[in-house]
Parts: C-alpha cells; structure tokens; sequence
C-alpha cells in the first residue's frame, strides 16, 4: 500500500529571517556611531512569530498522531530517499531573491507517497539540521520546516483520498498530489512573507511563483513513476529517475538566470523611472512657484500704476 505527502517546492528562510530579525526589538546603538538605520517593519509583521510557532505546533502534532509501520518495514528506502534530498536540497537556486527552488521536491513527495507524513517531516528535519551546521539562520529554518511540513501533510491527505492503484492513477493522483503541494506551500509562503513585507500577496506570486505550478505537475508525476519503479526493480528505480530530476535542474536553473537578467533590467528601468518622476515633479513644482512669483509681481505692478 502507497502512502502520501510532499515537500514544497519554493523555500525562503533567508528572507523569512530577514523578516523575523526586523520584528525583534532593536538592539541598543551607540550615539556616538548610529551606523545605518534599518527599515521598519510593517505593523502586522509582528504577528509572524506566533504563525511560526503555530506551524510547528502542527507539525509536530502530525508527527506525533502519524502511523510507523511503513517506516520500520523499509528503514533502508527511507534513508536513501532521505539522502537524496538533501543532496539535491543543496542545489537550490535562487528565485529573484525573494525566495529559493530546490528539485528535492521528487524524492520527499516520494517519501511522502511511501511512508506517510513521516517520511517528508523526517527529511525536512534532516535538512534544517544540515542548513543549520551550514550556520544558516535558526528562526528562518523553524520557519521553512513547520511550514512544509504542514505543506506535506496536506498532500498526504489528498494522496489518501485518492488511494491511487493501477499505473496510471498512480502518476495521475502524483500530479494531482503535486500541484496540492503546489497551492498550499504558495498560500503558506505568500502569507508569511506579505506579513513581513510591504508588497501585497498577489504580486509576490506573481512574480516569484505564478510560472511554478507545472513544474510541480511534473514533480509530482515523476515521484508517482518514482514509487512505480522502486516498486517494480527496487533500488535501481532511484538511479532511473536521478537522471530527468537533475535535467529538470538544469533546465529551471537556465530558465531562472534568464529570468532573473530580466528582472533587473525591470528593476533598474524602474528606479531609473522613478528618480526621472521625481526630477519632473520638482521641476513642475518649481515651473508653479515661480509663475505664483510673477503673477505676484504683476498684480503688484498694475496697483502701483493704478
């Protein structure tokens, strides 16, 4: 029997950190040498680490309330799975520096068709360990592991709903299970960071993950054929499908890095638009002022005459 979940696709505990840093109270500063002064954060951003804490309540509720037995029946399959997304989880690109894309998606939705809502918990807490001896910021990881593991037990649900068994419901209900994982990771993410952040949800998704969810089709068909043939050759079903998982890599890395060029070009026209406004409106203002002047002075000149 195949069981369910998924690891979200899109990570940002950088920029989540970012965030939480700037609720916390700031830190005495020397009068004699204030140094920069950081941006305020929003208002509502101070509600961000009671919904950190609320992800991880729910996190490790699942993980306590989920079965094991899946796990005990195949301890080497869930290691090498493990193993195989953190590998890949070290091979995440950056996303318009809002955010970041790891191909470690496959084999943790594939953890989750296995074993449950354990295995993608387990792998999630394994890559924040290694994140952290990375020295990689403590509040961003609790952030980004409540929030996918709750992510993976909401596709774990679906994939129980659908208990897929031929070949093709297998792939169907993995692409289904995908783009589950797809809206709920979004909805999460999108959330936390339009809290910390003074740009609204919709335009945060669509510039960083609007294009993301048919890549979250393909990710979760290819755990479906994963599980498929891990099921049919055993071990060698991980050697099969390493191969199209680090080509779809490639390809989203090379897609990303043109992208990004024409992101900032957008950017920089933007900037270079917006300083043009303000030089055009302080001229307006100016062009005003000086024709108040000269009415000023006309009427000035007509009285003395009269």
């Amino acid at each position: 029997m195949v069981l369910p979940n998924s690891r979200p696709y899109a990570e940002s505990a950088a920029s989540l950190a970012r965030i939480l840093s700037a609720v916390a109270p700031p830190a005495p500063v020397d009068a004699a040498s204030p140094g920069p002064v950081e941006p305020a954060a929003p208002p509502q951003a101070r509600r961000l680490p009671l919904l950190v804490a609320a992800l991880l309540v729910g996190a490790l509720s699942v993980a306590v309330l989920s079965p094991t037995g899946h796990i005990t029946a195949h301890p080497v399959l869930l290691i090498a799975l493990v193993a195989f997304a953190v590998v890949l989880d070290v091979m995440r690109i950056d996303v318009f520096e809002r955010a970041n894309v790891s191909p470690a998606s496959v084999p943790i939705l594939a953890l989750a068709f296995v074993f449950g809502p354990l295995g993608p918990i387990a792998a999630e807490g394994v890559i924040a360990l290694t994140r952290l001896l990375r020295r990689q910021s403590l509040v961003g990881l609790l952030a980004d592991f409540g929030m996918l593991s709750i992510t993976g037990a909401a596709t774990a649900g679906v994939w129980i709903a659908l208990a897929p068994s031929s070949h093709a419901a297998v792939l169907g209900g993995g692409a289904v299970a995908g783009i589950t994982s797809y809206a709920v990771n979004a909805l999460l993410m999108l959330t936390l960071m339009s809290l910390g952040a003074r740009v609204s949800p919709l335009a945060l998704w669509r510039e960083g993950w609007a294009w993301l969810w048919p890549h979250y089709l393909a990710f979760g068909a290819l755990a479906g054929g994963l599980v498929l043939a891990e099921r049919a050759i055993g071990g060698y079903g991980l050697v099969l499908f390493a191969l199209p998982i680090v080509l779809l890599w490639l390809g989203e890395r090379q897609y990303i890095s043109r992208s990004r060029a024409s992101v900032a070009e957008l950017r920089a026209n933007r900037d270079e638009l917006e300083v043009a406004n303000r030089s055009l409106r302080a001229l307006v203002d100016e062009k005003q002022a000086l024709v108040a002047r000269m009415q000023r002075s006309y009427l000035s000149t007509i009285t003395s005459l009269a």
